[in-house]
């Protein structure tokens, strides 16, 4: 298995979503190279300043590396000992080495939440065409298709946790690449607290060397995608965009042809208000001249009781439903088994 996860996360995360908003952009590439796209550490600094930063490698080593030999005189006026150590370091070339594992380290990241996020959507997705895949734990695990290993972690956003993770490493031999890459690795775990609604499952791992790496992962289409929504400043004739994107690989057998019909307006959007509403009207005179047309009151009430459900099936997002639909239908076998 190339997705390793924790035993207790896998389980926490069985019962909720997974969502990756993106770009109409990015979504086209995600299908014409049936690949996912893993930024480096040092790239996910454009959205967060404090992305995989070192608070003391990024305050004082850093700088060291340029301009150590200008603040040498300043730095003699410090403890004997530990001038001896920033000469130390600055002849393992620490910061340099960091600065490599960085850009050698990739995530791919994804929004663990029931349902559809607002803010999501303003910081990722906000344009028209623009689209939210949403996914499961099971899925992403049997889609990714690699021989890298690659680990599933949840972010922390505490400064508090990160700072006691970080002092309570011991034995840390700074020359050892290794011990570095663990460094950048725990640091790739958390992130400040303005965050923390990103609610974030991050799949992360690390290389020596990135030469000849193109920073994408074969994913099998038709077992990570479950439902894609539409961004809210959409119309049905961006969500027919999306839906003619995807015929090309339903012909190639990439994708399976049910996936056309997984694909939804946002429901924060007027265009899904309107299709409901057009709906609901459509059922409510439907089954006013069913309901006329009989007068067995037990076929009335289920006339009624259909209706019913259909409009009130419309508060429950579509890509919940199917699972609603399992817990009823549980229910009922078991009711039914306790009453044989």
């Amino acid at each position: 298995m190339s997705l390793k996860i924790d035993r207790e996360l896998k389980e926490e995360l069985k019962e909720t979503y997974l969502w990756r908003y993106m770009s109409l952009d990015k979504f086209i590439d995600l299908i014409k190279t049936q690949s996912i796209y893993f930024a480096t550490n040092t790239q996910l600094i454009t959205g967060d300043p404090y992305e995989g930063a070192l608070f003391f490698f990024t305050n004082v080593l850093f700088c060291l590396d340029s301009d150590y030999q200008n603040k040498k005189v300043e730095y003699n006026n410090l403890a004997k000992p530990l001038v001896q150590w920033l000469e130390d370091t600055k002849t393992l070339n620490i910061s340099s080495k960091i600065s490599n594992i960085r850009n050698n380290t990739f995530i791919n990241c994804w929004h663990i939440n029931e349902d559809e996020n607002y803010l999501m959507w303003q910081s990722y997705a906000h344009k028209k065409g623009d689209i939210a895949i949403v996914s499961d734990i099971e899925s992403l695990i049997e889609a990714i298709e690699t021989d890298i290993d690659i680990e599933a972690i949840k972010v922390n956003y505490s400064s508090k946790d990160f700072n006691k993770e970080m002092s309570s490493i011991t034995n840390i031999n700074y020359g050892r690449d290794n011990d570095l890459k663990n460094l950048i690795k725990i640091s790739s775990k958390y992130k400040k607290e303005p965050f923390k609604n990103e609610n974030e499952l991050r799949l992360i791992f690390q290389l020596d060397n990135n030469n000849n790496f193109n920073q994408k992962i074969k994913v099998n289409l038709d077992k990570l995608i479950k439902y894609i929504y539409v961004s809210p400043s959409s119309s049905n004739t961006e969500k027919q965009t999306i839906i003619n994107l995807l015929k090309p690989l339903i012909q190639q057998n990439k994708i399976n042809s049910n996936i056309i019909n997984e694909v939804y307006t946002s429901l924060i959007s007027n265009t899904y208000i309107t299709e409901i509403n057009e709906f609901n009207t459509d059922i409510a005179i439907a089954g006013k001249f069913g309901i006329e047309k009989t007068d067995n009151e037990d076929e009335q009430k289920r006339l009624l009781y259909m209706i019913f459900s259909l409009i009130f099936d419309q508060d429950t997002p579509p890509h919940k439903r199917e699972r609603e639909r399992r817990k009823i239908e549980a229910l009922t076998k078991n009711q039914l088994s306790h009453k044989q």
